[in-house]
């Protein structure tokens, strides 16, 4: 199972990268690989590739304010193709 583990400092206002993270109905706004994604309810969405290829659902985890979550995918629309997911 591949794992990413992403880290990084944005120094913005906390408040306006948090409305951009959870506002997934316009992510293919700003993802250039997505052609959109499907809301399934307030904590799982489907991403599609621009290819309109279903990536598996994300589930994405708030804690307790804008500085903790954890975004998953169960990575079921990724292809094994010799060790790169597409």
């Amino acid at each position: 199972m591949a794992v990413s583990n992403i880290n990084a400092i944005i120094n913005k206002d906390i408040h306006k990268v948090w409305d951009i993270v959870f506002a997934v109905e316009k992510y293919s706004e700003w993802r250039s690989d997505l052609s959109k994604t499907e809301i399934i309810n307030e904590k799982q969405f489907i991403e599609y590739t621009k290819d309109g290829y279903g990536m598996g659902t994300v589930a994405c985890n708030r804690g307790n304010g804008p500085r903790i979550c954890s975004i998953e995918s169960d990575g079921s629309g990724c292809k094994d193709d010799g060790g790169t997911a597409s």
